[in-house]
Parts: structure tokens; sequence; C-alpha cells
């Protein structure tokens, strides 16, 4: 039997019993394969076309996607090396040289890369027009999504993954080359640390996280020095490494002196879980750091797109808008909507506005060439329930207003009682600043809502201007409607649409989103991965005790029980932080910000807290065939 063959039935029969190496490798190549499909689909070009920076950041996504799934395939492919050095000092028994059992492993890993890499692009390809159809969503649109196979995505996946998987194949026969057979039949084992824990050294984690917790500006207009933000997340990775230190470590020799603690969990599991532990300090910390900065810019992300959606809602209710006296302008646009049955007119109205000049600078929308918009308040009720906005409007006096213009913080909020001197007008007493448009969102500047009465007095000597807006059906899909009316409202009447404006606006920061969903899933798998990995080389190491323990009659459902415990205090105190860790983040950028975080992040915390179920799970999975494998 030739090497090649002898390596074709050697990963054909470990296909089975190294499911989690396979599956860490075809779940990376599917996921670039999907980012670089976005780069070539023709329907999210149409979406985002003369966008620079998404196509900008479709590059740099792709890049980061690469970097994760380079070092979790490099890592993942050294434990299975690892994990096989007692099969592959066999080879070296029965008389293959070094380099024979070197060329060995550089077919086996390439020919495993070319099925991972086949299963992934195949998976890839299947939910590449979900993939699509979901980016396409967040961005605010809707349609149908051709299916398309990208032959440029497949090259580009092909050219990225066969070069790794070449250097990986390589570095595989370098190092099998080098090592002597006395090496690879030598297993480096571990044992239980005689030295309990010391409770005092396991208030290092609660000290140094309440130092790295009170370093951070926790009130809104508190200065926000860099130098102590540095030093508080280094008080909080220090924190986060003593917790697997000392604390978890402490708080499980607590519980092995309760009784009721081995009805839970087996009181072997609890002596392996300790040497994991100590052997394995660093990597937690760093899985439960990059969980918690995922968390983190995922929720805080996912939150910034909610506000900027209902912010762009409150300014664009109408589906278009514009400011003209020209009747004709009005034919040719009910004209166009009339020739797109799918769009049919739900609403419309027209309001006449009073334009006088703002003088007062300091007022909330001024700018050079703004004009005060002034409207009656029989109008704005019209306008307003047209839109569907439930609002109180209160009886207003000759002299009293409520001026109209758009603030995010409740501070930007002008207050009540505030005298506006509008010239031959007299003084305006404002009793109420709302941050709603009369129709959509002006560049002409504020609008002020009058009582009709006085709407009456002024309206013969005040130049006006006729506000016309209408609300359409099925908006996200307006695209051609709405290229169609721009043509025929001139530049003058100022068109506002909610297809151009809304989608400009949520654009960039819908695929920033998007991308950051998907790469935060590649951190947490990658992170969980490797810690699989390391698992399953603990329980390899082991394998002896493991054995012994069922030739002394524990069945495989009670060694199936201590794996488990052994594997869920690590994975469950490691997510459990980190979620804490981002919760602190979510309270603090509410209490800066003063908004709510924590609801629009829970589910980003859901998500992510199946990935981590879903590898506890394989793991187990994988060390109970990994144990019964001869």
């Amino acid at each position: 039997m030739t090497l090649f063959k002898l390596a074709l039935l050697n990963v054909r029969n470990n296909l089975e019993n190294y499911t989690v190496y396979f599956l860490s490798m075809a779940f990376n190549i599917t996921i670039y394969y999907l980012f670089a499909s976005l780069r070539f689909s023709q329907a999210v070009r149409m979406v985002v076309e003369r966008e620079q920076e998404l196509e900008l950041f479709f590059n740099l996504s792709s890049g980061a996607v690469a970097l994760f799934a380079v070092l979790s395939i490099w890592f993942s492919t050294s434990f299975f090396l690892r994990r096989r050095r007692g099969e592959l000092a066999i080879y070296g028994l029965v008389g293959m040289t070094r380099h024979q059992v070197g060329k060995l492993i550089f077919f086996e890993t390439f020919l495993a890369g070319v099925a991972a890499l086949l299963i992934g692009i195949v998976f890839g390809v299947v939910m590449a027009k979900f993939f699509q159809l979901l980016l396409i969503w967040f961005l605010g649109f809707t349609g149908a999504v051709p299916f398309e196979i990208s032959l440029a995505a497949i090259g580009r996946t092909i050219a990225i993954f066969g070069v790794l998987f070449m250097m990986v194949a390589l570095y595989g026969y370098a190092l099998l080359a080098k090592v002597t057979l006395g090496t690879m039949l030598h297993k480096r084992r571990e044992t239980p640390s005689r030295t309990e824990p010391c409770g005092c050294k396991a208030l290092w984690m609660p000290l140094l996280l309440l130092c790295g917790y009170g370093l951070l500006p926790w009130q809104r207009g508190h200065e926000f020095i860099w130098p102590q933000v540095i030093l508080a997340v280094l008080f909080l990775c220090q924190g986060t490494y003593a917790a697997f230190r000392y604390f978890l470590p402490c708080l499980l020799q607590r519980l092995k002196k309760q009784d009721r603690f081995f009805h839970l969990v087996p009181f072997l599991a609890v002596n392996q879980l300790n040497v994991f532990l100590r052997g394995q300090v660093k990597l937690l910390t760093l899985v439960t750091l990059l969980g918690a900065a995922t968390l983190t810019a995922v929720g805080l992300s996912y939150h910034i797109y909610q506000e900027l959606l209902q912010e762009r809602m409150a300014q664009m209710p109408f589906s278009f808008a514009y400011m003209s006296d020209d009747l004709q302008v009005d034919e040719k646009v009910r004209a166009i909507i009339d020739g797109y049955p799918q769009h049919f007119i739900k609403k419309e109205v027209d309001v006449r506005f009073l334009l006088l000049p703002l003088t007062e600078k300091d007022l909330p929308g001024w700018h050079e060439k703004a004009e005060l918009q002034v409207v009656s308040r029989e109008a704005f009720a019209r306008a307003a329930a047209a839109k569907g906005l439930e609002v109180s409007l209160p009886a207003l006096g000759p002299q009293e207003g409520i001026y109209l213009s758009y603030y995010r913080e409740p501070e930007e909020q002008m207050p009540a009682g505030r005298n506006l001197d509008l010239g031959r007008a007299g003084t305006i007493l404002l009793v109420k600043h709302w941050p709603w448009p009369v129709l959509n969102e002006s560049a002409r500047g504020p609008a002020l809502i009058v009582s009709d009465e006085t709407y009456a007095q002024w309206s013969p000597w005040t130049p006006s201007l006729r506000g016309k807006a209408y609300m359409v059906d099925n908006l996200r899909e307006s695209r051609e409607l709405t290229d169609d009316i721009y043509r025929v409202v001139p530049a003058e009447a100022q068109l506002s649409s909610f297809y151009v404006d809304f989608h400009q606006a949520v654009k960039l920061w819908g695929v920033f989103l998007f991308m950051g969903l998907f790469i935060g899933t590649i951190v947490i798998s990658s992170s969980c991965s490797i810690l699989s990995f390391q698992f399953l080389s603990q329980i390899q190491i082991n394998k002896e005790f493991y054995e012994l323990l069922r030739g002394l009659g524990v069945t495989a459902e009670e060694i199936r029980l201590i794996l488990a415990a052994q594997l869920f205090p690590c994975v469950a105190f490691s997510w459990l932080l980190a979620i804490f860790h981002a919760f602190v983040a979510f309270f603090l950028f509410g209490s800066v910000f003063q908004v709510s975080v924590l609801s629009s992040s829970l589910l980003n915390v859901g998500i992510y807290t199946v990935v981590y179920c879903g590898y506890y799970f394989l793991t187990i999975h994988s060390c109970i065939r990994g144990l019964e494998a001869e």
C-alpha cells in the first residue's frame, strides 16, 4: 500500500473520531466563502452601488474572517498531530522512517483540508442566498435574490485555504521529520496539584474587577482619560485571570467539602477539572475576554442600529415630501405613482407653511439659510393623523407656539417658557419643544405650531409655500418609483424620500452590524474550538485513566457524566463571566449616554449562548468517540 492510499484510508477512518476538527475547518471555510460571495453578488451590488466604503468594509471583514480561520485551523491541526502521536509511533515501530511518517502526515493533512474545503464550499453555496437575503434585510431592503454560484468567491476561497492547508501540511511534515520515535511514544502526564487554592488569593478576582470598573467613567460629562481607561482594562484582564487562577479552583475545593455536591458532580470529575484548570488559565482568560468584547461590540452596534432606525422613521415618516406651489408637479408625481400599482397611495396631505426669518442663532435647528416654517394647529393635526403620530395637541393662546426641531438627547430639548422674537409677528412664548417634523425633516429649518387664529392673522402679509406629502405602500421595494419621481420634481422643491434618505442613513450601520455579528460568531467559534481541542488533548493524555475506570466497572454513561461535569464548570464560568463583563459595559454605556442598551443586547447573548452550548455537546461527543476508538 502506498503512502497516499494509507493517508486516504486514515482520513476516512478518522472522519468520525475527529468530528470537531473537520467541522471546525469546514465551518471557517463556509463563513469565508459567504463573505467573499457578498463582494461578488449582483444582488448586493445593486443595493450598495457606488459605496466604496462598503466594498472596503467587505474586504476588511473577509480578511478578519480569514485571519481567525487561519488561527483556528493551525491550532486544530497541531492538536490533531499531538493526539495521534502514539499511532504515528507505531508506524515507526513497523519500519517506516521519520521522513516517510512526515510524508504520510503531509498527505493526510492535505487530503483532510481538501475534504473540508469541498464540504465548506458546498455548504457555503447552499447558504449563500440566505446570507445575501439577510444582509439585504439588515440594510432595510426586500426583494428576490437569485440563486447564483460565485466562481470568483470559490476561486478566492480555494486560493486562500489551499495555500493554508499546504503550509500546515508542510509544517506537519517538518515537525515529524525531526521528532524521534521515543518522543512520539512519550506521553506528557499531569497529576492534580496537591496544594489547595488559598481562599485569600480568591479575593483577588473581586478586588481587581472592582478596581477596573471603578476607574471607568460612569457619569455623563465625565472627562474621558485614555490612560485611566487603559489601566481599567488591565485591571479587568488581571481580574479575569485571577478568576480562573484562584477563584474557581477555590470554589471547587469548597464545594468538594459539601456532601450534596457529589449528588450532582462526580468526585473524579472535580479532580480532573483541577488538572485542566491549572494548565489552561491563560486560554480560559483569553476566551472569556474575547467573548466579552464580542458581546459588547455586537450589542452596542445593534443598539445604535435600532436607534438609527427609529430616528430615521421619526424624521422621514412620509414616502415622499416636497415644497412647491406648482400643481403640475403634483399631477406628474401622481401619474408616476399610479403607474406602479404595487405602490398605491395610502395617505396624502397638503400643508401651507408661512415662512418667517429665523434670527436667533442659539435655537435648535438654526443655520444661516434657515427659515421658520409656521403651521396652524389644525394643519399639524392633519399631518400627524396621516403619518399615524398619536400626540395630544394642547390649546394654544394668541402668542403661544410649539417649536418643532429634532433632538436626540433629553438635554437637547429646549425648556418650555422661552420667548421667541419674530419681528413683525411679535413675541411667541414656546410652551413645548417636540422632535417631530410636520411632514419630513426639511433642510429649510425648524417649524412652529401656532393657533389657527394666529395663523389666519399672519397669512395676509407673510410669504407662504405649500408642502405636499405622500405615503405609499411597499416602501422597501420603491427604488424605481423613487428614481422616476426624482426626475420630475425640481431641485428647488427639496424633495425628500423615505427610500433614499432612510437607506442612505442606515446602510453603513446595517452592513457594520451584519459583518460584526458574523465576525463575532467566528471569534466565539474559534475560541470555543481551541478550548475544545485543549480539553480533547487532556482527555487523550489521560486515556488510560478512563480505560482503567471502565475496567473497574464504570459504565459508559457514568464516564460521559464525568466528562460533562469536568468541562461544564470551565465553559459555564467563562461564558457567565463574559456576559457579566458585557452587561457592565452596557450599563456603563447606558449611564453615560442616558439610554437603555440591555434589552437590545439580549438577542446576541442568546445566539452566542447557542454556539457555546453546541461546542460543549460536540466536545463531549468527540471525547466519547475518542475513548471508544481503538
